[in-house]
């Protein structure tokens, strides 16, 4: 309860596992891929290889194939904050445009 009012987030972030590939703009040369881990229509956090050079403020474009559908879909981003986690980067992304409720439903079914 203490935490859900105190809670900074304006959407319920969903825990979903999602393969994507991403661009990071001014950095990357090519799309690879990466795992969304959680998703609000606001943001996401995912997993990207550890290699690669994430860092706060960076814009991520990021291609996601809709469970169900199979529509493909391109969110843009800020990365909010990136960690080392294990042998991956973990990064939280809040989008440039927040997600209508039709497209988070539907990147939201399993």
């Amino acid at each position: 309860m203490f935490k859900k009012m105190f809670d900074r987030r304006l959407y319920q972030r969903e825990k979903v596992e999602l393969i994507a590939r991403y661009f990071i703009q001014d950095t990357s040369v090519k799309y690879m891929g990466c795992t969304v881990i959680n998703l609000s229509r606001n943001g996401a956090g995912a997993f990207f290889p550890r290699q690669e050079k994430i860092e706060e403020g960076a814009v991520v474009l990021i291609d996601i194939i809709a469970p169900v559908t199979y529509q493909q879909l391109r969110l843009k981003g800020e990365i909010k904050r990136a960690r080392k986690h294990g042998n991956v980067m973990y990064a939280g992304i809040q989008f440039i445009e927040a997600l209508s409720e039709e497209t988070f439903s539907m990147l939201c079914k399993a």
